[in-house]
């Protein structure tokens, strides 16, 4: 009875071990999946997401594409429930449908230039070009403002997963990829965020670190044998900021392709007024 005991014990200590040695392991897994995707210098996107707000289902896509660090193509649609259906097509060919109630926008960043041209106004606008890692662009003279993310930017967010598990693996356009699952620190990474923006540009009011700390985030990660993120799959709750009581919430799903593969990014041609 004693041995048994004993042996118990010895089982439950450890346990914790185990699972910290495999967190660990998971971890790594996905830390040289970031640094090994973000080392590439051009590649696409392709993006589709649901959200669920106050009885009213979004649905957005978004393409893109990335040459180098400075220079990158991007045309997104929301399609909101109701209205009527038109057609429009991107510079770049793209042809999609919206409804009269939603919209596009396409934007072309060529270096320290930003353009930006939407449904409501089809004309380019040039923009200025702010340091995405900030919560809220640096105030300037622009009509307009223009983010643009790196890899590393991107996915600054999966450095802070816990619970991290492994999942069946699932080929992504014909890639085997390992399948990877964790839950958001949030606690963590709003602390990380609000120590930057304060660094950066300023405090962030206590209603926004409210609200940060409360959305719920799932990440799924699919790895292919190279270390490269193929897909990642994007889980959210978070509190409406509009309307009390009420929460938002959705999954968005990205596809990363066309790694190192030559992407030429050119200024629009705009109009003289």
């Amino acid at each position: 009875m004693k041995l048994s005991v004993a042996i118990v014990l010895t089982v439950l200590l450890i346990l914790p071990f185990v699972a910290c040695d495999e967190q660990a392991s998971l971890q790594d897994v996905v830390d040289r999946a970031i640094a090994r995707t973000s080392e590439v210098q051009s590649y696409r996107t392709t993006s589709n997401s649901t959200t669920h707000a106050d009885g009213i289902t979004s649905v957005s896509s978004y393409e893109s594409e990335y040459a180098a660090s400075d220079h990158y193509h991007g045309f997104a649609t929301v399609i909101v429930d109701g209205g009527n259906v038109t057609t429009v097509t991107s510079s770049n060919g793209a042809t999609v449908t919206v409804t009269a109630t939603s919209g596009w926008t396409e934007t072309i960043v060529a270096g320290d230039k930003g353009y930006l041209r939407s449904s409501n106004e089809s004309q380019w606008r040039i923009c200025e070009v702010y340091n995405s890692r900030l919560t809220q662009p640096t105030p300037g003279t622009g009509t307009c403002s223009i983010s643009i993310q790196t890899l590393d930017n991107k996915f600054e967010l999966f450095n802070y997963l816990v619970e991290l598990e492994v999942l069946p693996d699932e080929e992504i356009d014909g890639v085997n990829c390992s399948h990877y699952r964790g839950r958001v620190d949030q606690d963590s990474y709003v602390d990380m965020l609000r120590k930057r923006q304060e660094e950066e540009y300023r405090q962030i009011s206590p209603d926004i670190l409210e609200w940060m700390l409360q959305r719920e985030i799932v990440v799924e990660l699919w790895i292919d044998g190279d270390d490269y993120i193929r897909q990642q799959g994007t889980e959210f709750r978070f509190p409406d900021p509009n309307i009390k009581e009420q929460w938002v919430s959705g999954f968005v799903i990205t596809q990363y392709f066309d790694f190192n593969e030559p992407i030429y990014i050119e200024p629009p041609e705009i109009e003289p007024e």
